[in-house]
């Protein structure tokens, strides 16, 4: 059989950074527009030549088509119209607004799909180039399988995933592929329904490979012998602005190496072999089947770390989430469709990956004021006046008609109430409340509450009346209203669940890789309005040469109306010396930071669970998934232990349970929302399993193991070399939080329903007369930085770098290593 290679050059063209400004320069868009000039003129160069390589281009619309392009670059939509028509040049979709795809809802997901193609300001591909295929390269290759329908119902025929060898990766830890699978059609398989996979690659894997030339004789060696059947499809993509698509000013000695003449060099390994043929996505799609079905239950994205680490796990990822959720909420409850929301194209907008990530430790300073300008703008879109002086001291909640739980965080008037105790809700509507302090005005009176309340029935809308009330006296005794319990046991916190404990908590930084835990708490009563009783821990957090220093409150409440522990935290941590910047060709973030900053665990559950331990986490489409933690090593072994991963989308709920135990985090997404707010650490001892959960903290250390060709070197390059490979605890320097969060165990009584109604909360209406409104201020504090023309002379004259000394090592392995290669190819020796 004549079995042939097919090759794929894709080009991810997005000029909006989340490392770089909105300038046309090196630190700005400047260079993503001299390179694909560039990659235009070499591919037209070729095809001049008759060599008929094609361009496979994947736009974002919202900033590049529809702003950028046209006004700096005009050349380049028209070059790429002609490489349509001309030359056989694909485009296949990324979404409207390189947005986070995975963590959308479903109307979100299908506007930014059919705004990619056509939409009102002509930036769509259809619009533009007149023709797109319907195969999908999502930003950042974010993907939840919870999100395959709609996938299915808005026609894409094809996802192409990264099955790289290096952390900007989605599935090559996940699924386990032979030669022939990994360069073919897949099939990704749920509930009986089937989406195809193109393996993606970048040129990392060309650099573990050795070279394209070796890869190509590989498979087609393989595909001579008969290990393979069938053509092979090798996909290149990598974004269109990457200096790796140009030639690299290497020494001339090392001019001949592979993978330092950029996209000419590629082309020019492999154009005379008869067995390669210039292909794209769609064309192989049309001709070739999936070889093989595969399925995990993982949302996958290719932050650091292989996940959802680089655009949750920042305190202003938070600051910009929360803000967000509260305007989708809103949008759900208030009207027929999202779409109709005033809030909506803002909303769209704000979804961009771009604010953020994938920056570390903290985004370009120019992106976190426009993510701040528009997440503002979601919010106060969305707030409902209401001027009806009747309602001075009542107020109307609209919240889900699903559950009789719901929650809300309210803002009270200075000046009105200093004593929890005093305030009282009142309505014949109500079954149940608690309310508890969230913070107070500097004349100490209360600034802002949280308040759950159970109804008699589910409706979309109750009204409830609020007065003031003598002072309540507490009680010693303690109703026994759940099995759970957050305590302290053997001088540590603890859940403890019927007398067992369940899980221990961790509080600690750890700075300079040394930990430093929270000091321990005071602890006294809690006071509240309502049916319950709790406990408040307060202690202080120090490091070493700190500024300031940092405190913490953790309000436990046990609630009539809930089977579990609802924690209270408020933190703020210590701030410390900034001196380190990240500034180099590729990366300009605008601010210094302290780079001692490794970890931070604020509120960690430590759990042991058995070997069928599995996680079940909610999507942002209101969609169920699970997977299996034994997946890791299942697929290699050496992933038995994880320093940390993020594989989970957190709408609002996660259950991690084994066959006996488990414990369940639900979030109140409008105090404190995330893309995936809990990171986790992985410990395999025997057939028992120690998972930590780190819940709106940052685990790091050692990346994954990859299957290599070069024993890792080229993992260990990218880890030297990448400024997104860095830790993200600086982010939290001088930072403050406030987060609520409910804890069950897997025995609780408690209905998916209303896990959801606490999780996703109530929205009200402001009235300028009444003295409690919606709390519509941020729950997330990061500390400004001080913008001046020193700063910036300095902060563009830093560079990053990792241990030269390691690094110079990486290198001189990493040169003898694609020096190797050509020759074993000419040999066909196809074993390193």
């Amino acid at each position: 059989m004549d079995y042939k290679i097919h090759i794929a050059f894709g080009f991810h063209v997005n000029c909006y950074h989340s490392y770089r400004g909105d300038s046309n320069d090196n630190l700005g868009f400047g260079s993503d527009i001299r390179i694909i000039r560039d990659e235009i003129k070499v591919l037209d160069e070729f095809n001049k030549s008759g060599i008929p390589v094609k361009g496979t281009w994947d736009f974002e619309n919202g900033y590049s088509l529809e702003k950028i392009l046209p006004t700096y670059a005009p050349d380049i939509i028209d070059s790429i119209k002609r490489r349509v028509k001309e030359n056989g040049d694909e485009n296949i979709l990324m979404g409207y607004n390189n947005g986070a795809l995975s963590a959308m809802s479903d109307e979100e997901f299908k506007t930014t799909i059919n705004y990619s193609l056509t939409n009102p300001y002509k930036s769509g591909l259809n619009d533009l180039f007149g023709d797109a295929k319907m195969i999908i390269r999502p930003q950042e290759v974010m993907f939840s399988p919870s999100q395959l329908d709609v996938y299915l119902e808005s026609g894409i025929k094809a996802l192409c995933l990264y099955n790289c060898c290096i952390p900007f990766d989605a599935m090559r830890t996940l699924v386990k592929l032979n030669d022939e699978e990994m360069f073919n059609l897949l099939s990704f398989e749920k509930d009986n329904k089937h989406l195809t996979i193109i393996p993606t690659y970048c040129h990392s894997d060309l650099m573990d490979y050795g070279s394209l030339t070796y890869l190509v004789e590989k498979l087609h060696y393989e595909q001579e012998i008969g290990k393979i059947n069938n053509d092979c499809f090798i996909f290149i993509n990598i974004d269109a602005d990457s200096f790796l698509w140009e030639p690299l000013g290497v020494p001339s000695f090392m001019k001949k190496l592979p993978n330092v003449n950029g996209l000419k060099g590629l082309i020019d390994e492999v154009k005379y072999k008869d067995y390669v043929v210039f292909s794209t996505p769609d064309t192989y799609l049309k001709s070739h089947a999936p070889i093989r079905t595969i399925s995990f239950g993982q949302d996958v994205a290719d932050g650091n770390f292989t996940g959802y680490a680089s655009w949750s796990e920042k305190p202003f990822n938070r600051l910009v989430w929360t803000r967000l959720e509260r305007s989708r909420i809103a949008s759900q409850y208030l009207y027929e469709k999202e779409s109709l929301a005033p809030s909506y194209e803002d909303r769209i907008k704000l979804l961009s990956t771009t604010h953020f990530g994938l920056a570390s430790p903290v985004l370009n300073i120019q992106r976190e004021e426009a993510a701040l300008n528009l997440s503002k703008s979601c919010v106060d879109k969305e707030v409902v006046q209401d001027n009806d002086r009747s309602m001075e001291s009542s107020f109307k909640i609209i919240s889900s008609d699903k559950s009789d739980i719901t929650t809300i965080q309210l803002s009270l008037a200075d000046k009105f109430i200093d004593d929890i105790t005093t305030l009282a809700f009142i309505s014949y509507e109500i079954s149940d409340y608690q309310a508890v302090v969230v913070d107070t005005y500097p004349s100490h009176y209360i600034k802002s509450i949280f308040v759950i309340f159970k109804f008699k029935e589910n409706k979309k809308e109750h009204i409830i009346n609020f007065k003031k009330v003598k002072p309540a006296t507490i009680t010693n005794t303690n109703p026994s209203y759940s099995q759970l319990t957050l305590d302290y046991a053997e001088d540590s916190l603890a859940l403890v669940n019927h007398g067992k404990i369940l899980a221990r908590v961790e509080n600690y930084i750890t700075y300079n890789n040394k930990k430093y835990e929270f000091e321990k708490a005071i602890k006294q009563r809690l006071k509240i309005s309502g049916n319950g009783y709790g406990y408040s821990y307060k202690g202080m957090i120090h490091l070493p040469g700190e500024k300031s220093a940092g405190d913490y409150e953790f309000d436990i409440l046990y609630s009539s109306i809930l089977d579990g522990v609802i924690l209270l935290s408020k933190i703020k941590y210590p701030y410390t010396v900034e001196k380190d910047a990240i500034s180099s060709q590729a990366s300009n973030l605008g601010r210094f930071s302290d780079k001692r900053w490794n970890e931070v665990s604020p509120f960690a559950l430590k759990i042991k669970l058995d070997e069928h331990a599995k996680v079940t986490k909610r999507s942002f489409n209101d969609k169920l998934t699970s997977y299996h933690l034994d997946d890791f090593k299942k697929i290699y072994e050496k992933n038995k232990n994880l320093d940390t991963f993020n594989h989970q989308l957190t709408g609002g709920y996660l259950m991690i349970e084994d066959d006996k135990v488990g414990v369940g985090i639900i979030n109140c997404r409008q105090v404190l929302g995330s893309m995936a707010h809990i990171p986790m650490r992985l410990r395999n001892v025997g057939d028992e399993v120690n998972l930590y959960i780190n819940p709106f903290g940052h685990y790091y250390g050692k990346q994954r193991y990859y299957p290599s060709c070069c024993n890792g070197v080229v993992s260990s390059f990218y880890n030297l070399t990448m400024p997104q490979a860095a830790s993200l605890a600086p982010s939290y320097n001088g930072a403050r939080e406030t987060g609520v969060q409910l804890f069950i165990a897997k025995d609780s009584h408690i209905a998916i329903e209303d896990i959801k109604g606490f999780a996703d909360g109530g929205i009200i209406s402001f009235n300028p007369v009444r003295k409690i409104n919606p709390y519509i201020d941020d729950n997330v504090f990061t500390h400004s930085y001080p913008k001046n023309k020193e700063n910036e002379k300095k902060l563009k004259s830093t560079h990053s770098s990792g241990n030269l000394l390691k690094l110079g090592v990486t290198a001189i392995k990493l040169i003898s290593h694609m020096k190797k290669s050509i020759k074993l190819a000419e040999k066909k020796n196809f074993k390193w």
